[in-house]
Protein backbone atom coordinates (compact mmCIF):
# COMPACT_ATOMS: atom_id res chain seq x y z
CA UNK A 1 0.00 0.00 0.00
CA UNK A 2 2.82 2.43 0.88
CA UNK A 3 4.52 1.73 -2.45
CA UNK A 4 1.24 2.46 -4.27
CA UNK A 5 0.84 5.78 -2.45
CA UNK A 6 4.46 6.74 -3.12
CA UNK A 7 4.14 5.83 -6.80
CA UNK A 8 0.86 7.74 -7.05
CA UNK A 9 2.49 10.81 -5.50
CA UNK A 10 5.45 10.66 -7.89
CA UNK A 11 3.16 10.11 -10.89
CA UNK A 12 0.92 12.99 -9.85
CA UNK A 13 3.89 15.29 -9.41
CA UNK A 14 5.05 14.48 -12.93
CA UNK A 15 1.53 14.87 -14.32
CA UNK A 16 0.85 18.11 -12.47
CA UNK A 17 4.15 19.63 -13.53
CA UNK A 18 3.49 18.84 -17.20
CA UNK A 19 -0.11 20.06 -16.93
CA UNK A 20 1.02 23.25 -15.22
CA UNK A 21 3.71 23.91 -17.81
CA UNK A 22 1.21 23.55 -20.64
CA UNK A 23 -0.66 26.57 -19.26
CA UNK A 24 2.39 28.73 -18.57
CA UNK A 25 5.12 30.21 -20.75
CA UNK A 26 8.10 27.98 -21.48
CA UNK A 27 10.49 30.49 -19.90
CA UNK A 28 11.75 29.15 -16.55
CA UNK A 29 11.56 31.48 -13.55
CA UNK A 30 14.57 33.70 -13.04
CA UNK A 31 17.10 32.50 -10.51
CA UNK A 32 18.22 34.93 -7.82
CA UNK A 33 21.24 36.94 -8.92
CA UNK A 34 24.49 35.69 -7.36
CA UNK A 35 25.71 39.23 -6.60
CA UNK A 36 22.51 39.97 -4.68
CA UNK A 37 22.28 37.72 -1.61
CA UNK A 38 18.89 37.52 0.02
CA UNK A 39 18.11 39.14 3.34
CA UNK A 40 15.61 37.61 5.74
CA UNK A 41 13.16 40.45 6.32
CA UNK A 42 10.66 38.67 8.57
CA UNK A 43 8.15 35.85 8.72
CA UNK A 44 4.76 35.25 7.14
CA UNK A 45 2.23 33.19 9.11
CA UNK A 46 -0.93 32.07 7.31
CA UNK A 47 -3.95 30.27 8.72
CA UNK A 48 -6.27 28.25 6.48
CA UNK A 49 -9.66 29.98 6.57
CA UNK A 50 -11.68 27.90 4.11
CA UNK A 51 -10.98 25.52 1.29
CA UNK A 52 -11.92 22.80 -1.12
CA UNK A 53 -9.96 19.66 -1.99
CA UNK A 54 -10.20 17.72 -5.24
CA UNK A 55 -8.25 14.60 -6.20
CA UNK A 56 -6.26 16.67 -8.73
CA UNK A 57 -5.82 19.78 -6.60
CA UNK A 58 -7.09 22.07 -3.88
CA UNK A 59 -7.83 25.71 -3.17
CA UNK A 60 -7.69 27.34 0.28
CA UNK A 61 -8.29 30.88 1.46
CA UNK A 62 -5.68 32.24 3.88
CA UNK A 63 -5.48 34.93 6.52
CA UNK A 64 -1.82 36.00 6.85
CA UNK A 65 0.35 38.22 9.03
CA UNK A 66 3.85 39.44 8.09
CA UNK A 67 6.12 40.35 11.02
CA UNK A 68 9.57 41.93 10.83
CA UNK A 69 12.32 40.32 12.95
CA UNK A 70 12.00 43.14 15.51
CA UNK A 71 8.20 42.71 15.62
CA UNK A 72 7.74 46.46 15.06
CA UNK A 73 6.37 46.03 11.54
CA UNK A 74 3.20 43.98 11.18
CA UNK A 75 1.14 43.75 7.97
CA UNK A 76 -2.04 41.85 7.24
CA UNK A 77 -2.58 39.95 3.99
CA UNK A 78 -5.29 37.73 2.59
CA UNK A 79 -4.45 35.02 0.15
CA UNK A 80 -5.43 32.00 -1.86
CA UNK A 81 -3.21 28.95 -2.17
CA UNK A 82 -3.93 26.54 -5.03
CA UNK A 83 -2.29 23.15 -5.48
CA UNK A 84 -2.30 21.23 -8.75
CA UNK A 85 -1.45 17.55 -8.67
CA UNK A 86 -2.31 14.71 -6.32
CA UNK A 87 -4.46 15.99 -3.42
CA UNK A 88 -6.48 13.26 -1.73
CA UNK A 89 -8.60 13.89 1.37
CA UNK A 90 -9.88 16.87 3.36
CA UNK A 91 -7.82 19.29 5.44
CA UNK A 92 -9.87 20.82 8.25
CA UNK A 93 -7.33 23.35 9.57
CA UNK A 94 -3.72 24.38 9.14
CA UNK A 95 -1.04 27.01 9.62
CA UNK A 96 1.87 27.78 7.30
CA UNK A 97 4.93 29.73 8.49
CA UNK A 98 7.50 31.03 5.99
CA UNK A 99 10.71 32.97 6.35
CA UNK A 100 10.56 35.93 3.94
CA UNK A 101 13.78 36.49 1.98
CA UNK A 102 14.10 39.61 -0.19
CA UNK A 103 16.92 41.29 -2.15
CA UNK A 104 17.08 44.17 0.37
CA UNK A 105 16.08 44.73 3.99
CA UNK A 106 13.93 47.86 3.60
CA UNK A 107 10.85 46.62 1.73
CA UNK A 108 7.99 49.05 1.23
CA UNK A 109 4.66 48.24 2.92
CA UNK A 110 2.63 45.84 0.79
CA UNK A 111 5.68 44.45 -1.02
CA UNK A 112 4.67 40.86 -0.36
CA UNK A 113 1.49 41.26 -2.41
CA UNK A 114 1.56 39.32 -5.66
CA UNK A 115 1.77 35.83 -7.12
CA UNK A 116 4.12 33.08 -5.96
CA UNK A 117 4.80 29.60 -7.31
CA UNK A 118 6.67 26.46 -6.30
CA UNK A 119 6.49 22.74 -5.57
CA UNK A 120 4.82 21.15 -2.55
CA UNK A 121 4.55 17.74 -0.89
CA UNK A 122 2.89 16.53 2.28
CA UNK A 123 1.14 13.78 4.22
CA UNK A 124 -1.51 14.11 6.94
CA UNK A 125 -3.16 11.40 9.01
CA UNK A 126 -4.69 13.19 11.98
CA UNK A 127 -1.92 15.78 12.28
CA UNK A 128 0.68 16.06 9.52
CA UNK A 129 3.15 18.27 7.69
CA UNK A 130 3.53 19.91 4.30
CA UNK A 131 6.41 21.92 2.84
CA UNK A 132 6.08 24.72 0.28
CA UNK A 133 9.01 26.77 -1.05
CA UNK A 134 7.56 29.61 -3.12
CA UNK A 135 9.08 32.38 -5.27
CA UNK A 136 7.32 35.53 -6.46
CA UNK A 137 6.03 38.82 -5.12
CA UNK A 138 7.74 42.08 -6.04
CA UNK A 139 9.28 41.43 -9.50
CA UNK A 140 9.63 37.73 -8.57
CA UNK A 141 12.37 38.73 -6.13
CA UNK A 142 10.89 37.43 -2.87
CA UNK A 143 11.27 33.87 -1.59
CA UNK A 144 9.00 32.28 0.99
CA UNK A 145 10.98 29.51 2.69
CA UNK A 146 9.35 27.19 5.24
CA UNK A 147 10.41 28.10 8.79
CA UNK A 148 8.24 25.35 10.17
CA UNK A 149 6.42 22.82 8.11
CA UNK A 150 2.70 23.28 7.66
CA UNK A 151 0.77 21.89 10.60
CA UNK A 152 -2.59 20.61 9.44
CA UNK A 153 -5.30 18.25 10.58
CA UNK A 154 -7.31 15.84 8.48
CA UNK A 155 -6.40 12.86 6.28
CA UNK A 156 -4.58 14.08 3.18
CA UNK A 157 -1.78 13.29 0.71
CA UNK A 158 -0.42 15.99 -1.61
CA UNK A 159 2.27 16.31 -4.26
CA UNK A 160 2.31 18.91 -7.00
CA UNK A 161 2.72 22.51 -8.06
CA UNK A 162 1.54 25.24 -5.69
CA UNK A 163 0.47 28.79 -6.49
CA UNK A 164 -0.09 31.50 -3.87
CA UNK A 165 -1.67 34.92 -4.37
CA UNK A 166 -1.27 37.48 -1.57
CA UNK A 167 -3.26 40.72 -1.30
CA UNK A 168 -2.49 43.49 1.21
CA UNK A 169 -5.36 44.08 3.64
Amino acid sequence: MRKCLALAAVAALGFSTSAYSADTPATPPEEPKKDRPGVEVGSLTCDLVAGTNFIVGSSHELSCVFKSPSGKRIEGYTGTINSYGLDIGPVTSGTLVWGVVAPKANLKPGSLAGNYGGVSAGVTLGAGVQANVLLGGLNRSIALQPLSLQGQTGANITAGVTGLRLTKQ
